[in-house]
């Protein structure tokens, strides 16, 4: 995170808020930006602390990633800190200013018709978001990947930038453990299985059930197998998802209020991302 990725962030809250929405930031010092993004995360939803402390546990997975990677390969935690605006290294298109912006659109889109009462633009906005948010981990995976591999002495390479998801999932979950691992959360926000009915249109709302029913097709039986999840865990995924753009952002400024910061920046940060931060790389 630098200036330039805090101009092209104003840049873009501005398209996807209107001109005339009042900007707190506008007037900021670049620092002190970043300073006021972190925090407003965390008073964001007082009254949900389960989406509060999962989007924490996101801004810490990057943290940790960083923090690990640095003493092992600088370059590479450069990379993933930059990771906004910057391609990795020979990786033309790795950035992930367009996923995050599709994401971004995708969220706000959500919020628009939130309230509307039409149960077909909310459920259709909201596949959109899953969608938006899929595409957006599976670039950020990319940069995980290759840091947890380099953590873990593993030959690394850019390739892994154009797997598909389903390969970086796999590499990733040998790497940490998956859902029994401390990652647990990326691979839980990441449903393959609705993702893959979205994209081939194989999902609907049961209105009179309350529920989201969509297919998924088993190759080795050539078979469609149902599933069916309610309307409130669909809607709160969608919810998280909604917020995780500002995680990720949180996530970059705390890198860089840390690293290029003076000590009484440090100090202003919330002190739990201050102690992951100052914690030692794990052996």
């Amino acid at each position: 995170m630098n200036e330039d990725d805090l101009r092209r962030l104003n840049l873009l809250r501005q398209t996807l808020l209107g001109k005339d929405h009042d900007d707190k930031y506008a007037g900021m010092q670049p620092r002190a930006q970043m300073l006021q993004f972190v925090w407003d995360m965390y008073d964001v939803e007082p009254e949900l602390p389960e989406l509060r402390g999962a989007l924490d546990q996101f801004v810490q997975m990057i943290l940790v990633t960083y923090r690990e990677t640095k003493p092992r390969n600088p370059d590479i935690a450069s990379a993933l800190a930059h990771s906004f605006m910057t391609d990795f290294p020979g990786t033309e298109g790795s950035r992930l200013l367009s996923r995050w912006s599709g994401l971004a659109e995708a969220s706000y889109a959500v919020k628009a018709v939130a309230h509307s009462g039409n149960s077909n633009l909310i459920f259709t906005a909201s596949k959109t978001a899953m969608q938006a948010m899929t595409e957006f981990l599976s670039g950020l995976l990319g940069f995980m990947v290759v840091c947890w591999q380099v953590n873990k002495g593993k030959f690394w390479s850019p390739t892994i930038f154009h797997k598909t998801l389903n390969e970086k999932l796999e590499v990733f979950e040998k790497l940490t453990g998956g859902n029994d691992g401390a990652f647990y959360l990326l691979f839980r926000l990441i449903d393959r299985r609705m993702r893959n009915a979205i994209a081939h249109g194989d999902i609907h709302l049961d209105r009179e059930r309350g529920e989201v029913v969509f297919g998924e097709m088993i190759a080795k039986k050539s078979t469609r197998k149902e599933h069916r999840v309610p309307v409130v865990e669909l809607m709160g995924r969608v919810m998280l998802a909604s917020y995780l753009c500002q995680a990720y952002f949180v996530a970059l400024c705390v890198i860089a209020l840390y690293e290029s910061g003076n000590s009484v920046e440090r100090l202003q940060l919330p002190e739990h991302l201050l102690k992951v931060m100052a914690s030692r790389a794990l052996s």
